[in-house]
């Protein structure tokens, strides 16, 4: 004799918003890719060294090399890497952690976009 199955439809994440953190996982691609589009879009017209460092005094200590900018696009992979790899190990229940880890790779890559878009649109 087999026993009854029940089925419930319990969701940990209610649909509309794991739809919205889907979202921001997918702007947070978006705008990775959008770092990457722009740097390598602005090689061409990009002097041999860039203001990067803009907390530093004025003049050649806040330069750096064009190539130094993929340091930005490779910190936001390794947050968003680095950031679901930690939501792997968190429980399921642990709803608040989940959704901080995914917001902060949105931040970082769209903080990232807006730094690029600075120094970019300063230089050209």
């Amino acid at each position: 004799m087999r026993s009854p199955v029940i089925r419930t439809n319990i969701r940990l994440i209610p649909r509309s918003e794991s739809k919205i953190l889907g979202n921001l996982i997918k702007l947070a691609i978006i705008f990775w890719l959008a770092q990457l589009g722009l740097i390598l879009g602005a090689w061409a017209w990009l002097p041999p060294q860039l203001p990067f460092f803009y907390s530093k005094p004025w003049g050649e200590e806040q330069l750096i090399q064009p190539f130094s900018l993929f340091v930005l696009p490779l910190l936001g992979l390794i947050v968003f890497f680095g950031n679901l790899t930690l939501m792997s190990f968190v429980s399921k229940k642990e709803l608040l952690i989940r959704h901080i880890l995914i917001i902060a790779i949105f931040l970082f890559n769209l903080l990232s976009l807006i730094t690029i878009v600075q120094i970019i649109r300063l230089i050209i």
